[in-house]
């Protein structure tokens, strides 16, 4: 398994077995060496690669399932993206992302404290329209899981907004009963896509 924008390994670690190999490719040394531990604590057999996707495409080795999990949204370019994850899939890509961009929930929030609009795109969507048109197959799954703020004491979520919206504690009022007229539900809407290969194998 190729896992490309691997952070500490949450999207394939789990996986391990079945899979046989781990692969990880990512542009931090320091979630390359998280991976790393967590794929010896489950005695997998593991290699990293440290570098930006697509370019070290090169010399990173094909494997049966590639994946790559909520890293779109930090792409500038797609197609080239999806091309490269495609090539080094023998069977099958998938890739996961949120619905609209993680941090869309705080467009009201820019607007009522800065009077800036937020756009609206890209959003999962929009990555589906573009695999289309690169002419593979794709299957979207649409769910809600919860974020990583379920749970979590509502004065982390103010202080977290804060520093997102670039304002002082000042605001944390304003930010609170933002939070408080939205209510509590934390979930977040995910979209999975996946298409087959295979492409050929590589040497």
């Amino acid at each position: 398994m190729l896992d490309v924008g691997a952070g500490g390994g949450a999207a394939s670690l789990p996986l391990a077995p079945p899979a046989g190999l781990l692969v990880a490719v990512d542009e931090s040394a320091a979630m390359l060496s998280s991976f790393a531990e967590g794929a010896q604590e489950r005695r997998a057999h593991h290699e990293e690669i440290s570098g930006r996707w697509p370019d070290v495409a090169n010399h990173t080795p094909s494997a049966d399932v590639v994946v790559c999990h909520h890293v779109l949204y930090n792409v500038a370019d797609l197609p080239p993206f999806l091309r490269a994850l495609t090539d080094h899939a023998r069977r099958r890509v998938v890739v996961e992302l949120t619905e609209r961009h993680p941090l869309s929930g705080l467009a009201p929030l820019w607007l009522s404290l800065h009077g800036l609009e937020r756009p609206k795109r890209p959003s999962a969507s929009d990555a589906v329209a573009v695999a289309n048109e690169l002419g593979y197959d794709v299957n979207v799954l649409r769910f809600a899981h919860a974020s990583l703020w379920d749970g979590a004491p509502l004065d982390e979520r103010v202080a977290f907004a804060r520093r997102q919206l670039c304002v002082g504690p000042e605001r944390d009022d304003e930010i609170l009963a933002y939070f408080e007229a939205v209510g509590s539900d934390t979930r977040r809407q995910l979209v999975t896509i996946w298409w087959d290969g295979p492409v050929p194998s590589r040497p």
